[in-house]
């Protein structure tokens, strides 16, 4: 009589159909294990439990399954909650085989507290065309232009100054950009940040 294994496996005594069964391993003494060849059973006979590779079941979840081919990495920028299919976004993902109209529905929805934002994008494209994406955090010369009230920064950024931020914001906007940028501490990220404001034009009080 047949019982069941861990997993919901048989040992013990041969599979009702072990004709067309492929069987990894038998139990040391059982009738599974007497059916095989000799050349079967001496391969097999390390495993306690017959298990039939038939009766594996598929996980369309597994990381073999799910893992995917990555085609191409894009990198774009659209203002938050705003994206749509016009250039210059809409050609860049048409060329890459994006579902445009599905990417600007999910990042809008991803970017709707952060409407009219710049939200730089790195989205990757697989080879069957899905897609996936991060969001990262606005560009320095962005969040220093919204801080200061300017529409953009000096041509002659030693000679004319164009705007002025306080240090308080300074730091706001270098921990919203400590992320990505290479710095070890806040201090040290203030300083690139305060650099990126002297090249526009606007300083620091």
């Amino acid at each position: 009589m047949n019982e069941r294994g861990p997993s919901g496996f048989l040992r013990g005594n041969a599979s009702p159909n072990l004709s067309k069964t492929r069987w990894r391993g038998a139990q040391k003494t059982g009738g599974a294990e007497r059916t095989l060849s000799p050349t079967a059973q001496k391969s097999y006979r390390a495993s306690e439990w017959a298990i039939s590779i038939d009766r594996i079941p598929h996980n369309p979840y597994s990381a073999r399954a799910m893992a995917k081919k990555v085609l191409k990495i894009i990198k774009v920028q659209a203002r938050g909650g705003q994206a749509n299919p016009a250039p210059p976004l809409g050609p860049v993902l048409g060329q890459a085989g994006v579902d445009i109209n599905g990417f600007c529905t999910k990042f809008n929805e991803a970017t709707k507290n952060r409407k009219g934002q710049v939200v730089p994008v790195v989205l990757r494209v697989f080879e069957d065309r899905t897609f996936d994406f991060t969001l990262k955090q606005p560009p320095a010369v962005s969040l220093i232009m919204e801080k200061a009230g300017i529409q953009k920064g000096s041509g002659t950024p030693h000679k004319e100054k164009v705007g002025k931020i306080t240090r308080a914001q300074l730091r706001e906007i270098a921990e919203t950009k400590m992320p990505d940028l290479n710095a070890n501490s806040i201090e040290a990220a203030m300083k690139i940040i305060e650099g990126t404001a002297r090249n526009m034009g606007v300083t620091v009080e």
